[in-house]
């Protein structure tokens, strides 16, 4: 097993008393080899992290916390994984470059012919026969408006009705008839169930995240310009609480109304109980590209120097900053 190297790891996450109040932002790892660009699961218990070199090396990063320390898992894979989704029943699927697709169902994974070798940014599903896999190529050279879908035994590529000629990035939904993806230009296309269709975003900015909580209650990030969209059952909305802040990559959200955002820099965007609050001060300051909050508002971002170019002989560093009011360990197997 790869061994992965971090300066820094705090083991435990400040505790706070009472329902209320804001749990501070602590590092659980810094300088992981590799940068970690998503994190899924139900709770703090049962926790993925996926990311890799980008083209800095070879070796996919997949990593699973049970509630008491943190396990790479071997999937075989060398392109890095740009996204990952799991059920909460032990299964999680990640996909990335390379049209990498891979289902780990326990504790082994298998790669499966997605039929493209565009990046697939973004995986979501209802369940294990259920997965929604999106990407393209955001140099318009190879594919785009690429969406998979996997029924448990095959994938299928959907073809739009009206092509968006664009990369989609990320892929969320509430159920099999209610999905999402947006990506470049502004690009959103909702599944009904039955088809595919655009949906007015009022934005020429990417947008790189999608979290869908609701069928009224949506929400999506992108930049430049900075951009943070709220779906309301009829339109996306412009939201900007603070102003200021270039680009967000990253949201998740809670069926209670707290959301997550994160972007570059180290901007760290909570919203809980109706109120926005700017945790960007907190450390840590990378560059996030993924967001995780479960139902008790514990959270994460992940991220590190995924925007600095390749180079020969330089180094991908990941980082996982926590904030919650449980215990998150930052020992490995």
């Amino acid at each position: 097993m790869r061994r992965i190297s971090f300066l820094t790891a705090v083991v435990v996450l400040s505790a706070c008393s009472g329902g209320g109040g804001s749990a501070e932002w602590r590092l659980v790892f810094t300088d992981l080899d590799r940068v970690v660009l998503s994190a899924s699961g139900p709770s703090t218990d049962d926790l993925w992290i996926a990311g890799g070199r980008l083209g800095n090396g070879v070796g996919a990063l997949a990593m699973h916390y049970d509630g008491v320390s943190w396990r790479e898992l071997d999937t075989g894979t060398a392109e890095t994984f740009w996204w990952v989704w799991a059920d909460g029943s032990g299964s999680a699927f990640f996909v990335g470059e390379g049209g990498a697709f891979v289902h780990w169902h326990g504790t082994t994974a298998t790669r499966i012919d997605s039929g493209v070798t565009s990046v697939l940014f973004g995986v979501w599903g209802t369940s294990p026969s259920d997965v929604w896999a999106v990407g393209g190529d955001p140099f318009a050279v190879d594919e785009q408006d690429i969406i998979l879908h996997w029924d448990g035994s095959s994938i299928t590529r959907v073809t739009l009705a009206a092509p968006a000629g664009a990369a989609l990035f990320k892929v969320s939904g509430t159920s099999s008839s209610d999905v999402w993806t947006v990506g470049q230009h502004g690009v959103i296309v909702h599944y009904d169930g039955s088809a595919w269709s655009p949906v007015p975003s009022g934005t020429m900015a990417s947008l790189f995240t999608v979290y869908a909580v609701a069928p009224n209650d949506a929400r999506a990030v992108g930049g430049p310009p900075r951009q943070l969209l709220h779906w309301d059952g009829a339109s996306w909305n412009a939201e900007d609480p603070f102003g200021y802040g270039s680009q967000l990559n990253g949201v998740s959200a809670n069926s209670h109304g707290d959301v997550l955002v994160v972007g570059v820099g180290g901007t760290k965007w909570l919203r809980e109980g109706g109120t926005w609050t700017d945790d960007s001060d907190f450390e840590p300051f990378d560059d996030f590209h993924g967001a995780w909050l479960d139902e008790s508002g514990d959270g994460l971002a992940v991220g590190g120097n995924f925007l600095a170019p390749a180079s020969p002989g330089s180094l991908r560093v990941g980082s996982v900053g926590a904030r919650g009011r449980a215990a998150l360990s930052s020992h490995r197997e």
